[in-house]
């Protein structure tokens, strides 16, 4: 199940989010990495803590947040809406303007917050192009 990544702990948790709804074995506590793992310390310490991860109380099941213009964490709108932006707009902004007050983000938190609007973007569009098929 842990497959390991020449990015780190940090890339193996970006390939996990970016799979989670492919894969049922990263639909689960930890994205499915082992307990003890940098990666599971990762999950927990970034994801679950902020709410970007969470169990259902009921069916017991494990959902990645809704990213949109909605989303309560303030520096993953700012993600979301530095690639929905038209335009070339440099990844660089992007970084110093995260990891400068008043955000401060760690180095390595940068890409999980893109693979998190990466991946909700994903969903949308398989939503929508479903939607369309359907009707």
């Amino acid at each position: 199940m842990e497959d390991r990544d020449p990015g780190g702990a940090i890339g193996n948790v970006v390939k996990h989010v970016l799979k989670f709804d492919e894969s049922v074995e990263y639909q689960a506590e930890y994205l499915g990495f082992k307990d003890t793992s940098q990666e599971a310390a990762i999950v927990d310490g970034v994801l679950v803590e902020n709410g970007l991860l969470r169990q259902d109380p009921l069916s017991g099941t494990w959902s990645l947040a809704i990213v949109d213009k909605n989303t309560p964490l303030e520096s993953l709108r700012t993600v979301l809406t530095h690639f929905q932006t038209a335009g070339d707009r440099p990844f660089s902004k992007l970084y110093a303007k995260l990891v400068e007050p008043p955000f401060g983000i760690p180095n390595g938190i940068i890409p999980l917050l893109c693979a998190l609007v990466f991946a909700a973007k994903g969903r949308e569009s398989r939503s929508t192009a479903g939607r369309r098929a359907s009707g």
